[in-house]
């Protein structure tokens, strides 16, 4: 049959209403969910996209991310495509050759995700640092904006805040002619409407914390639902609402400030606290690189384990860091459990692989500040990057 067919080329046949790929969400706390996206779905994404990051046809467009994420695939192929710009895809991020790979393919527009703006962040000064074509980096909000201004400095660059997620759209982007405000991850942008639910769906006001949803006001501007997995969509779309998952607030001028996920909300023995909070006072020691905090179970009783990432070459004492907890956060809410490690596990897009941590979480190096008599921890290894 199929050397009797013809050899002529099929005319297409598709609506733009019909799916054209699947993305994957990160993983990183638990299995990836595969995402439909129509073909309308994806050019209106890229189009809501460059004109919110202001990218031009002389642009070339890099991410070293996967092409089965939403950064790559439609955030820089699509742009590049609309606009007959250059898309440049890279093996994998590798912050030791990161720059190598920028000046290659002579990128004037990267996305970072995850970790990456703090591994690159955190490489020793050099010389070559302003050495490199790059214009605008553009990633998920960072909330460090001495971080954030120092890394513009550094490399000659704007960096641009903005928030959304895979299973929805990019909703919100800092405005270019407005500097970074502290904490923000940038303003809803047309065509959606974001808004703060409380746990029963009604709307909060400004400065209040709940869970973001959003909707667009035009057809097909988001992506569509889990494939294969009706009851996952039918309970994140409810009441007309995407529900995000995320908890955040918009604050009096309409930015949006994104506070941690609501699976990240601890119970138990740090009750009243989110495990982004936690993180970010861990982050703040002198002597911590990374963290992550995860929740955990020891029979009855459910608390929250840390897990610490220290500064090459630093030794660390577990009651340094209970303590710069203790200060930060109240006795209360400071971590029982911790852990020091050389690195912590990351999906392919650089986010914290938290289901791993939580698999198998209790091991002979975690520490038990019930039971802690206050020994040292082992220094770190030295990091390759």
């Amino acid at each position: 049959e199929l050397e009797a067919a013809s050899s002529a080329r099929p005319e297409p046949v598709a609506n733009e209403t019909d799916l054209a790929m699947l993305l994957c969400t990160s993983g990183s706390t638990g299995a990836p969910k595969a995402c439909t996206v129509p073909h309308r779905t994806a050019i209106r994404m890229g189009e809501i996209h460059l004109e919110s990051l202001g990218l031009r046809s002389t642009d070339v467009l890099f991410s070293p991310f996967p092409l089965f994420h939403v950064d790559a695939a439609i955030l820089t192929v699509v742009p590049a495509l609309l606009l007959g710009a250059c898309a440049a895809i890279g093996q994998g991020f590798n912050p030791s050759t990161f720059w190598d790979e920028v000046r290659t393919a002579n990128a004037t527009v990267v996305d970072f995700m995850g970790d990456s703006l703090n591994l690159l962040a955190n490489q020793p000064a050099t010389a070559g640092d302003l050495e490199n074509p790059l214009r605008l980096v553009w990633g998920a909000h960072v909330s460090d904006l001495a971080l954030g201004a120092e890394f513009e400095r550094r490399f000659e660059l704007r960096l641009i805040s903005n928030y959304g997620l895979t299973d929805a759209a990019i909703v919100a982007y800092q405005p270019l002619d407005q500097p970074a405000r502290l904490g923000a991850a940038g303003m809803p942008v047309h065509p959606y409407d974001v808004r703060i639910f409380d746990e029963f769906d009604d709307e909060l006001g400004a400065g209040e914390v709940g869970e973001i949803v959003v909707r667009s006001l035009e057809p097909w501007a988001m992506t569509t639902g889990y494939y294969g997995m009706p009851a996952a969509t039918a309970a994140r779309s409810r009441n007309l609402w995407f529900h995000t998952g995320d908890l955040g607030e918009l604050d009096e001028d309409g930015y949006l400030h994104v506070r941690g996920r609501k699976s990240d909300e601890a119970g138990g023995q740090g009750a009243g606290v989110l495990l982004s909070d936690v993180e970010d006072v861990v982050a703040s020691h002198p002597g911590v690189v990374e963290s992550a905090a995860v929740r955990v179970a020891t029979g009855a009783t459910q608390g929250v384990k840390i897990c610490v990432v220290p500064r090459a070459g630093v030794s660390l004492a577990a009651d340094d860091i209970w303590a710069h907890c203790d200060a930060h956060l109240g006795a209360e809410r400071t971590p029982r459990y911790l852990e020091i490690v050389a690195a912590l596990p990351k999906t392919p897009t650089h986010k914290v692989e938290k289901s791993r941590l939580e698999r198998g979480w209790l091991t002979p190096a975690t520490v038990d500040r019930a039971n802690a008599s206050g020994q040292d921890l082992a220094p770190a290894p030295e990091r390759s990057e």
